[in-house]
């Protein structure tokens, strides 16, 4: 079962964190992160994992590139659409 953005967000603001060197969980004040960051971090978080595709989004894109005509279209499209040659007098 897939996991809300949100959810996933938050779990890559906690890997965040400790890469910087954050406490989140800390009762004491020493490498506490600020709200301006919390709030900064969570919501750069939420736009990079909205910014990927749904399943959904990859099935439809992939239906729209098969619909799309194909250029060059194959040989027998392009002797099929030619006039019929000219006669020589």
């Amino acid at each position: 079962m897939a996991e809300s953005p949100e959810a996933v967000a938050l779990a890559l603001l906690e890997l965040v964190a400790i890469a910087e060197n954050k406490d989140l969980r800390s009762t004491s004040r020493s490498n506490v992160p600020s709200k301006d960051w919390l709030l900064a971090t969570y919501a750069e978080c939420l736009r990079t994992v909205r910014k990927g595709k749904t399943d959904r989004e990859r099935e439809r894109d992939k239906d729209h590139e098969r619909d799309k005509p194909q250029f060059p279209p194959k040989e027998k499209e392009w002797v099929r659409d030619l006039p019929p040659p000219l006669e020589r007098v």
